[in-house]
Formats: structure tokens, sequence, C-alpha cells
């Protein structure tokens, strides 16, 4: 796309992206450990520096990704006398096939490497259909980016296939100019994603909201590739060295660390019915997925629980909103295990 339109889509869209959704926490990591169950590692240099041809070497040494105090560590090493265009090694994590979400706020409290060009720290996500369909088919919601080159920038974009019937990579994204730099505190990024609109933010020492990108996902189809963002995704942290985001890093440039606060998921299902968070682990909290005084409906990593005061009904719905399910339940604990990705669970009091 090209500025013009881009400055366009922003300038109009931002001002109905307002909402009155009350978001709950549904998921986080406090990163009292680093959880083998929640976060796998990639390792290696990947397909052409993972795409970008970058300058590390992705492991799952403790050297290069550990927890210390309660926040999350990346690290990126300088690898001594190296002779080799990979001169570090460093993490990348992802929660795929553990901790994925559709619709929701999604933040994470971070403090980015100190600046250096070629220092590349990100926070972002992939849909879950990457397996099946590949990249850029399945979406990507870059929530932070950061080039050490310009350490007062932060960037943020979406990614796409814009065409039902071949590749074609399409991408929108925004750089927001502060008057503070990012690598000398701690700060919150994220993103609100909803049926209708991506919208990505940081936020200051003052709690103030800072916009960086907003785009519109509401008429998402297959043809115009929008709908891989009305699916699920899953997180990732990983932060790379060199390429061609930031440039090759400086020949003098040392090692570098990445910290990670928590990553926390908000949700509101009233609001947005179609949110969903797979959870197959038993960290975070649980997915609750409906709560009053008579049902408590939720999902733990057995599959979906209903404690309910009375007899009545259970309907599940998948994420496109297709039927899958429909049980009568007693008052008391029911769980129903092995259920298809789902999106909406709801009670209905038994007819009699």
């Amino acid at each position: 796309m090209n500025k013009y339109f881009s400055f366009i889509f922003l300038s109009l869209f931002s001002c109905f992206v307002n909402t009155n959704a009350e978001y709950k926490l549904v998921w986080q990591d406090e990163f009292n450990s680093l959880n083998s169950n929640t976060w796998i590692h990639e390792i290696g240099t990947g397909e052409n520096g993972w795409g970008n041809n970058e300058q590390e070497t992705y492991t799952d040494s403790p050297l290069n990704s550990f927890v210390e105090n309660s926040v999350l560590n990346i690290c990126a090493s300088r690898i001594p006398n190296s002779t080799d265009r990979i001169k570090y090694t460093s993490a990348r994590l992802k929660t795929q096939g553990n901790v994925s979400i559709l619709f929701g706020k999604i933040e994470a409290r971070m403090k980015l490497p100190r600046r250096g060009q070629g220092v590349w720290p990100a926070f972002w996500m992939l849909g879950e259909s990457i397996e099946q369909k590949g990249w850029p088919y399945c979406g990507e919601i870059d929530i932070m980016e950061w080039k050490g080159s310009q350490p007062n920038s932060v960037i943020s974009t979406s990614h796409w296939n814009g065409n039902a019937y071949s590749y074609e990579h399409c991408n929108y994204g925004n750089t927001l100019d502060l008057e503070f730099p990012l690598d000398e505190d701690f700060y919150t990024y994220g993103v609100e994603w909803t049926p209708k609109f991506l919208e990505y933010y940081i936020i200051d020492s003052n709690s103030q909201k800072h916009t960086i990108n907003i785009i519109d996902i509401s008429v998402g189809t297959d043809e115009n590739g929008l709908s891989c963002f009305h699916r699920p995704a899953f997180i990732l942290l990983n932060l790379a060295m060199g390429g061609q985001f930031d440039g090759d890093v400086a020949l003098d440039l040392g090692d570098r660390s990445f910290l990670i606060d928590w990553v926390r998921v908000y949700q509101d299902n009233d609001t947005y019915p179609s949110s969903l968070l797979i959870n197959n682990t038993q960290s975070g909290i649980d997915n609750i997925i409906e709560s009053s005084d008579i049902v408590r409906v939720y999902r733990n990593q057995n599959g979906i629980v209903i404690d309910s005061k009375e007899y009545g009904y259970i309907d599940v719905f998948s994420y496109d909103g297709k039927l899958v399910l429909s049980k009568a339940i007693s008052a008391g604990r029911t769980t129903l295990n092995h259920v298809p990705v789902v999106s909406v669970v709801r009670f209905r009091k038994q007819d009699f």
C-alpha cells in the first residue's frame, strides 16, 4: 500500500474505534519461571535468516533465555571472533499449539534492549493456520517492532495475503515517533483486536496511551485475505540481530538483552462473543467463557468445564458461528472432553 492510502485509512478509521468493551483478564504469564508447557523455542537460523537475512542463530540455551526476578530475559550474545555473517546467538519463543487467541487485548510490559544499529526486538503474533496455509496467508500481527538505530520510534504492522488465488503479500504499518527513548524504561505495548479493527498502542510511564497504528478488518473475506484476522493466532517474543529491518549490526556492537515483565490477555465475550482463548496448558488462569449467578463455564487442560446450579443445556459454537454441540446437563459439574475449537459456549435453562 502507498503511504497516502495508509494515512487516509488511519485518519478516517481512528474516529470510530472507541468501544464500551469491559475487558477481563483471561490469561497471563508473570514469568515466575520459563514454562516449557507454554513457550516453545524455535532453533536455528531459519530459511534465509528467518526470511529477513538476520545475523543470529536461535537456541534454547539458558544463556539466551532465562527468568530472573520474575522477568523473562531474551539475550543476544555476540559470538567471539566470528568470521561468519552469523554473529550472535539469541532466542525466539512462541506459544504455538499451547496458547492462542482470537480477539481481545494482548499486552506485554517490556524494556527494550540498549540501542544500536541492527538491534531488533519484537512482540508479535502469527495465525494458527500457518502450518496449513503458510505465510502470509495465515496473517501476522506485529504488535511491537523496534529499530535499535531509532530509539524514540516504535513500529506496528499487519501482514496478510490480499488475493484468494495467488501470492500477494500486503502489509499495513505505521511508525510512531515519541519524545522519549524506549530502551531506558519498561513500557506496555499492546493491540486491541476486535472483529472490526486492530489498534496497536504503547502505554507510557504516566499511563498515557499512544496509538501507533489502526487497521479496519471489519470486511474480512477470503477474497481480500483479511479473513485471516478473524481466526486464532499465537504469540511470539524474540530478539533478532541485523537483517533487512534495521541493517547489519555495527561492527563494535556487543551483547543485548530484551526484558519482558509479563504478558497478559484480556477479553470481553459479551461485547465480542466470537472471542476465543485456546489454553492447552496449565499456565495462566482459567479461560472463563461465561460466568453468572447460575453457571460458570471455563476451559482447562481437560476440555470445557460447566459448574451449574440448575438443569439446562450447553450450546457450543465454532468460531465461524456453527453449532458444534448441544447437550443437556444436570446441576453440578459437567466436563466436555475433546471439544473442537470453539468461540462461544452458551447456557440455556431447561424448559418445563
